[in-house]
């Protein structure tokens, strides 16, 4: 029952359409390194940073992607994440557990799922949740009598060879194993009774995990590329770009109660079983608790390294002190746990399928087998390749990862997520919201087109500044972006639409509670940005006719 109720739980959550800005370009890489038969050192997609170093450490993941969205489509990709979500778990559920106290783990293995829920898309940290879990399963069987250990020290080894050419944490890997041999070493010089694998084992581990990290297509360079993401774990007002990426924000007060419960719940669980089983607990268990847990404070996305580390540490000494008070586990009791965990899993359930869980994450999700097409500017995208407009395209960086996959070679981009190809600094540069940032760039690259995503980016100023300008014309419209050509009436290739045109969107239809909920944001987003005051109140009237709870905004 317990594995069906996390089997549930995880099918939940990973089941939803794609909402990932870096999925395409991606899915592109990895068209490429297939085509190519090699992975690229230079940036081949770009216009700001033409043949700038392209540092690719998760070129394995992108053949994958590639690989299964062949096979698949979209939809494979979407069950891959399911894949990769089960994996996780099936590797951490032996570690510290009982077959009679299931319930146990599933309760700890519940929180993972939870805490995993940002993370759950199609990118290359989703294998190193798994790659993680793996090392952690290693370690913990590293431990027990027999003579298998060094044969697991090498499949270990073997994992951080696969890390290292599928994303940068493949260090966390490193790190764990290090943390290990610190407190082994610690309990031998301080306690009697320590009966720890001998250290010399793991400190081979280490420097052989090391080793095999420079077996990469990049050497040095993809070795060193962890460290220069160090830069995103320390304060906000000194990481690159931590202030304005959510997912690398300091975790207090930019969770919400749900996975700030889940995590504190997680760590009192962990604190009080070690503390109760503080006679037999290894130091390395308090050291791993206390890393992960400041990770997970530094930045929310560091909640699912915690979540798999913590959770197994959990898991195992609340069993370690239930082994020491015999007759507290009955199988009473065990029915009792389960019964609430069947209730907490049904309630989550009636929550996440609706998308009222992730509304409230930020990230509109919504179950399927695809992609979100409100989520993207496809229409623009689409636009742009029928009708070839002349010149470069401007467009925010949430885009980029879009064309690379369907502009891409007619149109190189202009930026893209790849912040190891465009640097901190030029990020930013090319993070243009306001006319004055528009301009300067402009001069620099003479844009021929641009594309506007004002639905999911503050751009109204920029809407209605280049639509009073002559040399701009609207030639497309949807409900997430819009597209402005330069000159194009004067050479007389495209029609300037009419704002004003009862026909400038598609007649509505409803696509469900959050595609339909995003589209008539748009619309009025849209609408409000250009003045249009009667046409954002006809929108919002249609919004509350099919649904009355829907807060959108009326002049």
């Amino acid at each position: 029952m317990v594995a069906g109720l996390l089997a549930a739980l995880a099918a939940a959550f990973s089941l939803l359409d794609i909402v990932s800005w870096d999925y395409w370009w991606q899915l592109r890489t990895g068209r490429l390194i297939w085509e190519t038969g090699g992975v690229p050192d230079r940036d081949p997609f770009s216009y700001t940073a033409p043949a700038a170093r392209y540092i690719d450490i998760h070129w394995l993941f992108q053949l994958w992607l590639f690989a299964v969205h062949a096979l698949g489509g979209h939809a494979a990709v979407v069950v891959g994440k399911l894949g990769f979500v089960a994996l996780t778990l099936g590797l951490l559920a032996p570690i510290g557990g009982r077959a009679d106290r299931a319930a146990v783990s599933g309760a700890g293995l519940a929180l993972v799922v939870v805490l995993l829920a940002e993370r759950i898309m199609p990118r290359a940290e989703l294998p190193s949740f798994a790659l993680l879990a793996a090392v952690l399963l290693g370690l913990d069987r590293m431990r027990r009598p027999g003579g298998r250990r060094f044969a697991i020290a090498v499949a270990i080894v073997g994992l951080q060879l696969v890390w290292a050419n599928t994303h940068g944490l493949f260090a966390v890997g490193i790190a764990v194993c290090a943390i290990h041999f610190a407190g082994d070493v610690f309990d031998r010089l301080t306690r009697d009774d320590a009966k720890e694998l001998a250290p010399g084992l793991l400190v081979g581990v280490v420097a052989a995990s090391v080793l095999v990290s420079f077996l990469n297509p990049n050497g040095l360079d993809g070795v060193l590329y962890p460290v220069a993401q160090l830069g995103m774990i320390g304060p906000v007002g000194s990481r690159a770009l931590g202030a304005s990426i959510v997912e690398l924000q300091p975790t207090l007060g930019q969770v919400g109660p749900a996975i700030g419960g889940a995590a504190l719940a997680l760590l009192v669980i962990a604190l009080a079983a070690l503390l109760a089983n503080r006679r037999e607990a290894p130091t390395r268990d308090w050291l791993l608790v206390v890393a992960f847990a400041y990770l997970a404070l530094t930045a929310r996305r560091n909640l699912s390294l915690y979540a798999i580390v913590v959770a197994p540490i959990a898991i195992t000494h609340v069993n370690a002190w239930l082994d020491a008070r015999e007759g507290r586990w009955s199988p009473r009791r065990s029915m009792a746990v389960t019964a609430a965990l069947a209730l907490a899993v049904v309630a989550l359930l009636v929550d996440v399928l609706p998308g009222r869980f992730h509304e409230r994450l930020g990230v509109p999700r919504e179950p399927g087998l695809g992609v979100m097409r409100t989520w993207y500017s496809e229409g623009a995208a689409d636009w742009i390749l029928a009708n070839r407009p002349p010149g470069k395209v401007a467009h925010a960086m949430p885009d980029g990862g879009l064309f690379v996959e369907r502009l891409y070679p007619a149109y190189r981009v202009m930026v893209d997520g790849r912040l190891e190809v465009y640097g901190p600094e030029l990020l930013e540069r090319l993070a243009w919201t306001t006319p004055e940032e528009f301009q300067a760039l402009y001069r620099e690259y003479r844009f021929g087109t641009v594309v506007v995503h004002y639905s999911k980016i503050p751009s109204g100023e920029m809407l209605r500044w280049l639509h009073v300008r002559p040399a701009w014309q609207l030639v497309f419209v949807d409900e997430v972006s819009a597209v402005y050509v330069r000159d194009g009436g004067r050479v007389g290739r495209f029609s300037a639409l009419d704002v004003d045109a009862d026909d400038l969107f598609p007649a509505f239809t409803d696509e469900g509670r959050v595609q339909t909920e995003l589209r008539l944001r748009g619309r009025a987003l849209f609408y409000s940005a250009l003045e249009r005051e009667g046409r954002v109140r006809a929108v919002v009237a249609l919004a509350r006719r099919h649904y009355p709870d829907l807060e959108l905004a009326s002049p």
